[in-house]
């Protein structure tokens, strides 16, 4: 099982707690959103993702020459339309690997060995969205412009009530703490965030908002109640059999 896909899971079911006799107050607070760093070819960048956030997501193949300075942390791919070369990353550690829906092959769905997040554009029908579900993929990324506004967290809200899967969400690093609060209140279980080698001091600070949030989200507006139609009776009909 991929690591980055193991904790995401987790924190889709509302965080895993430590299993054991180990007093309450000696447990560690498990992290309720993972902060992914996507990486190019910069040596710096990898640095930082490695000391402040939770998996490395490198942008292309070329720039996962830097994979084995990721360290310990969980690191991806993104796969473009040639496919990659999924078993040379394999041998190299490759945990997870990230592919847009529009032109992946469909070879990627089959490979076990690696945890599989495809990518949706918010502009991707419902039925195509809610099918997500329904393939061999792990997780969700949700694409488009990482710029929070309130669309964006429209499409956030709608993608997490669509996708029963965990759901990740393109993201600015210099997102403030309430914007990042309400992004996670949409239900995502992580975002993916582009970084140089200069995004330390972000980092940090996301890191820190990431700490600041609560343990359990707001209770938000469930599903509409469905009224269906009483049936009509006629009063006619109860009276003859009565009188029978």
């Amino acid at each position: 099982m991929s690591k980055l896909i193991d904790r995401l899971n987790q924190i889709a079911k509302g965080g895993a707690q430590p299993i054991g006799f180990r007093a309450a107050s000696g447990r560690t607070k498990s992290s309720p959103l993972l902060l992914i760093a996507v990486a190019g070819s910069d040596g710096g960048a990898v640095k930082e993702a490695r000391e402040h956030a939770s998996a490395i997501l490198f942008n292309s193949a070329a720039a996962a020459k830097l994979a084995s300075e990721a360290g310990d942390l969980p690191w991806g791919v993104y796969i473009g339309a040639d496919g990659g070369n999924i078993d040379k990353l394999k041998s190299k550690g490759c945990d997870f690997i990230v592919f847009n829906a529009d032109d992946a092959p469909v070879s990627l769905l089959s490979d076990e060995g690696m945890g599989r997040m495809v990518e949706l554009t918010p502009g991707i029908a419902d039925g195509l969205a809610r099918s997500a579900s329904q393939l061999p993929v792990d997780a969700v990324l949700v694409g488009g412009e990482p710029a929070l506004s309130v669309k964006r967290l429209l499409v956030c809200q709608h993608m997490s009530n669509m996708v029963g899967k965990p759901l990740i969400a393109r993201a600015s690093a210099d997102m403030s703490d309430d914007e990042l609060r309400e992004l996670w209140e949409t239900g995502i279980s992580g975002i993916a965030v582009d970084i140089a080698g200069d995004s330390g001091k972000k980092l940090v600070s996301l890191k820190e908002t990431i700490d600041r949030l609560p343990a359990s989200r707001r209770k938000r507006g469930g599903k509409p109640d469905v009224s269906l139609p009483y049936p009509v009776v006629d009063d006619s009909d109860i009276d003859m059999e009565e009188e029978e």
